[in-house]
């Protein structure tokens, strides 16, 4: 029904309208669905008259609208660097890129929307550090299931060997070291005046 309305659409404006046109007309049209309704309501706009506005999960909203996600690939083991701080991901996911969701206080990562850890987080929110700062703290590790299968069947289970405690799925790693000024050497001396030149 639209098609039609498309192929003539010789501009962007026009494909909107032929758009907007499309969706007026498929929501006030009767429907052969809605035939059967005792209200007497036939087109879709009719049946969901009593809906005012999308809603949605604040927790959509929330990564929506938040600045901080950020990128990165998976090691051999599974694990992310993110500001000093080597966490857990997936170990089935290794050599793969996950997305890392910074929420006020928590700390999620993601494989093509499938979530695979989160964790709890602090920062030091310093003024001209944008709206996270440093990583302080990351704690409360909750690992997922997930579909996604190792490449190669473990021998035993990690956290029923080391228990919660005893499987590390964060890492503090050392902070940079410091940079030492250099120091200015001594100029080379001229050797010539800038009067001997000309």
């Amino acid at each position: 029904m639209a098609n039609w309305h498309f192929q003539k659409a010789e501009s962007w404006a026009e494909l909107v309208e032929a758009h907007d046109r499309f969706v007026e007309d498929f929501n006030a049209q009767p429907h052969f669905v809605h035939q059967r309704c005792e209200d007497g309501r036939r087109s879709p706009g009719e049946v969901l008259s009593w809906i005012s506005g999308m809603r949605f999960h604040p927790k959509d909203l929330g990564r929506a609208f938040f600045s901080e996600r950020y990128s990165r690939v998976l090691d051999e083991l599974g694990y992310l660097t993110l500001m000093r701080f080597r966490l857990y991901a997936e170990e089935a996911l290794a050599g793969k890129e996950a997305d890392l969701w910074l929420l006020e206080k928590t700390l999620t990562v993601e494989h093509a929307g499938q979530p695979l850890s989160a964790y709890e987080v602090d920062f030091d929110t310093e003024e001209g550090r944008g709206k996270t700062g440093r990583l302080l703290d990351a704690r409360k590790p909750i690992l997922f299931e997930i579909p996604f299968a190792p490449g190669q069947m473990r021998l035993f289970g990690l956290a029923e060997t080391f228990g919660d405690d005893g499987w590390l799925k964060v890492l503090r790693l050392e902070d940079y070291a410091s940079r030492s000024s250099r120091q200015t050497q001594m100029l080379q001396q001229v050797l010539f005046t800038h009067t001997d030149a000309i």
